[in-house]
């Protein structure tokens, strides 16, 4: 059931069929082509997060997500996005389905982390720094002030 609310959805079959009955009074508005590439993008990101999911291990997804990055390229001629696959293989060129996630880059030449020869940790909120739930507003995320520093 839909609740009563304001949304920035697009609407899909399962909307589609909420929305039709006449108790509810809907408002809607065209998708604008400034604004197209931004929403469905959002759209596709949740689609793939709720199919990856369904994926029964790691080499999986990255198969699905590969699959999805080649059908975007063929689909739209846009051969540079071939570079954005994950790699099938280690650098040693074993096969592996062991995915990393770039962390930091420093400069080696004075930082802390040279001297120590790469073994000291660079300080991290916990929050991932991709996701933005802190600054949602919502009061269901945490509170900005609730992130705890690091001590150096």
């Amino acid at each position: 059931m839909l609740e009563e609310g304001l949304y920035e959805q697009l609407i899909n079959r399962l909307l589609q069929k909420e929305i039709s009955d006449d108790t509810k009074i809907v408002g809607k508005r065209n998708l604008s082509e400034e604004s197209a590439d931004r929403s469905l993008s959002r759209y596709i990101a949740q689609v793939a997060e709720l199919g990856l999911n369904s994926c029964d291990d790691m080499k999986s997804r990255i198969a699905l997500a590969n699959q999805l990055i080649d059908i975007i390229r063929s689909r739209t001629g846009q051969d540079f996005l071939l570079d954005y696959i994950i790699p099938p293989e280690n650098d040693d060129g074993t096969k592996d389905s062991v995915v990393e996630e770039l962390l930091s880059v420093q400069e080696r030449c004075n930082s802390a982390q040279a001297v120590a020869g790469g073994k000291a940790g660079i300080a991290r909120p916990l929050s991932s720094l991709a996701e933005s739930s802190l600054f949602t507003g919502s009061d269901k995320e945490p509170m900005m002030f609730s992130e705890p520093c690091p001590r150096s």
